[in-house]
């Protein structure tokens, strides 16, 4: 009986600095940041904008002009992140700009560049780089749009990641309508090397090991 409950409180203590290294391997490769936007615009046809800064940037029309939401971001702690999500959230009902009382409730296209720190009117023309597409239709203020970055991120490699929110919806010349966003911001986190998923895989190897051979 003291044999036993010996050979126990052994493996518990090995138990112990097993997990203890686990916990090592994925604290050094787990790499989580949360950034949030460093400057954010409205931009119209490309030449000037709705609005600027404040963490707020709208996407739509006003007449005959197209609005799009610009923004940059400091990405300097997220270079080498293998996963991301880019998100944001509805701001306000209409536009920005005089006269924009209604959402704009179509589609938009959501495109990364390599931005410079500050968004100025020329990045209303960087679309090259397509992430995504979403919809605002059915949202409320307050709700949010997500969409996983984690393919473009594992290839990024800039100080400075701009997004571009580029409306789908047919302007006819009469359309006022602007849906703003704020809080725009990527959460991050690596996934451990394989490296490191190997010398987990024999860790867990050597206790299942180690514990028949005592018993």
């Amino acid at each position: 009986m003291c044999i036993c409950l010996e050979r126990f409180i052994n493996w518990e203590v090995q138990m112990k600095k097993y997990l203890a290294l686990i916990a090592l391997i994925f604290g050094v490769n787990a790499n989580a940041a949360l950034i949030t936007s460093i400057d954010e615009a409205t931009i119209a046809d490309g030449n000037h904008s709705h609005s600027n800064g404040g963490g707020f940037a709208g996407v739509g029309y006003w007449f005959t002009e197209e609005s799009r939401a610009v923004v940059e971001f400091d990405s300097t702690s997220i270079i080498g992140d293998s996963s991301g999500v880019l998100s944001f959230d509805l701001s306000t009902p209409g536009g920005l700009c005089c006269g924009q009382d209604q959402n704009y409730l179509g589609d938009f296209n959501i495109y990364a560049f390599i931005g410079d720190g500050s968004v100025t009117d020329s990045d209303f023309f960087l679309t090259t780089t397509l992430l995504g597409t979403a919809s605002a239709a059915g949202l409320s203020v307050g709700d949010s749009i997500s969409i996983d970055i984690s393919s473009f991120l594992s290839t990024f490699n800039s100080n400075n990641l701009g997004i571009v929110l580029d409306p789908l919806g047919a302007n006819g010349g009469s359309l006022t309508q602007e849906t703003v966003f704020n809080n725009f911001r990527i959460d991050t986190t690596s996934v451990p090397e394989p490296s490191s998923l190997a010398l987990l895989l024999l860790t867990l190897v050597g206790v299942g090991t180690r514990f028949s051979k005592k018993n």
